[in-house]
């Protein structure tokens, strides 16, 4: 797919993926969570051959990247829940990270081309496991997460759906 058409593709549905993530974060604050909303500037599938990171590289807001990685030094994330939407060619999973005992979530929202199937499929053989990575712009610092079951990541997989 086209630079163009990608952000075509990803921009008529990110919108309502946005809100999606606003709705499910507002469930999980009504059920006594503290809360971090994760608005992505950009997502990119990184194979395994490539160097440092794989899977999902998201580019986040300073400030939001701040905050996360403040939790993450704090508490321990240890479960998760995908919620995704799927559209012609592009895929749209929304990530609830939970640091359960203590009642924090951490939600990002993702998006990849079907065509990227393969190269996250490849991931998971190789690594055993998905991660998303979540950096600022600079790039100087981040935070991973491993998924270690991938399959609510993939279309046709058990997931529950969203917009």
């Amino acid at each position: 797919m086209e630079a163009h058409e990608r952000f075509a593709a990803v921009t008529s549905h990110w919108e309502a993926v946005v809100e999606e993530m606003h709705d499910v974060a507002e469930r999980y604050r009504a059920d006594g969570y503290r809360t971090v909303e994760i608005h992505p500037g950009d997502v990119a599938v990184v194979g395994p051959d490539e160097e440092g990171r794989t899977g999902f590289d998201v580019v986040a807001p300073d400030d939001e990247f701040d905050r996360l990685e403040s939790l993450t030094e704090t508490y321990g994330f240890t479960s998760y829940e995908v919620f995704r939407g799927d559209a012609d060619a592009m895929v749209f999973p929304l990530v609830a990270l939970e640091a359960a005992s203590d009642d924090v979530a951490v939600f990002v929202p993702l998006y990849y081309e079907r065509s990227e199937l393969g190269t996250l499929r490849d991931v998971v053989e190789n690594r055993d496991v998905l991660r998303s990575t979540v950096r600022p712009l600079a790039g100087d610092r981040s935070v991973t997460f491993a998924h270690s079951d991938p399959a609510p990541f993939f279309p046709g997989e058990d997931a529950p759906a969203t917009a």
